[in-house]
């Protein structure tokens, strides 16, 4: 499984301290929700991960160089690659160099990158998509969705939260909000309890105080009450009389 997908399955989880003599390992906690930078190569700080939970590299095209650069630069960190070019030939490259997923950036990328079984896949989802081709998104394999729209929105607005709700109730898999414009610290957390597992960043259009900002309203962030983030299919609920209703006229003859 890519490491990007087993991270996100884990957002807002506590990995339980070891019982028993000799476990000294702090349990593992894991944000409330994730946050991600969208960026190209030649912005990449070898710090990078100090800031983000993982990395998407924006490239026209994926060279043998600028791969090496990325794997380089972001070292352990999980990171992976936005294109407007995919190719399984590409994606082959990809795994190679240490790229742990790709960003299938359109619906009419050609389908047969849906078979690539080295890389996670994330698919980019617009807010207005019909509610059938929504629902079909589950059926194919990719691992998660990055969900665009409403980047470039200053302050998130009830209507823009119903719209990623609505959405979100049709999906079954990790959700990943695309933002231009950082969010504040009660829209983060209006949004994760909508059920969303992330935020990729645009870093180029944002400043450093604003990222810190919003790192720190990330770590402030209290436990999610809501039992599950998951959508739930909607089951039709079949109504039963509790008593069989008959007419009286059809009952046994009187008896005399």
């Amino acid at each position: 499984m890519s490491k990007i997908i087993e991270y996100l399955e884990k957002i807002g989880s506590v990995t339980p301290t070891p019982i028993g003599f000799g476990t000294s390992k702090p349990a593992d906690k894991f944000p409330q929700i994730a946050l991600a930078a969208l960026t190209d190569v030649g912005s990449l700080t070898k710090n990078q991960a100090d800031d983000f939970d993982f990395t998407i590299v924006k490239t026209q095209k994926s060279t043998k160089t600028m791969l090496k650069t990325t794997n380089a630069t972001l070292k352990e960190q999980i990171w992976g690659i936005w294109t407007n070019h995919a190719s399984t030939d590409s994606l082959e490259s990809l795994a190679n160099e240490g790229c742990d997923f790709f960003i299938i950036s359109s619906f009419s990328e050609p389908a047969d990158i849906l078979a690539s079984e080295n890389l996670g896949k994330l698919i980019v989802v617009p807010i207005d998509t019909p509610e059938e081709l929504a629902h079909s998104i589950n059926e194919i394999p990719v691992d998660a969705i990055i969900l665009s729209g409403i980047e470039e929105t200053t302050n998130l607005s009830i209507i823009d939260t119903m719209r990623i709700r609505s959405i979100r109730d049709l999906l079954s898999k990790p959700v990943i909000l695309l933002r231009i414009n950082p969010l504040q610290k009660n829209d983060i957390k209006v949004i994760r309890d909508v059920g969303i597992q992330g935020i990729l960043l645009d870093i180029q259009k944002i400043k450093p105080k604003e990222l810190k900002s919003m790192k720190d309203d990330i770590g402030k962030l209290p436990p999610s009450k809501t039992k599950s983030n998951q959508s739930r299919a909607i089951i039709p609920t079949i109504r039963t009389n509790d008593q069989e209703e008959y007419d009286d006229d059809d009952d046994d003859d009187d008896i005399e």
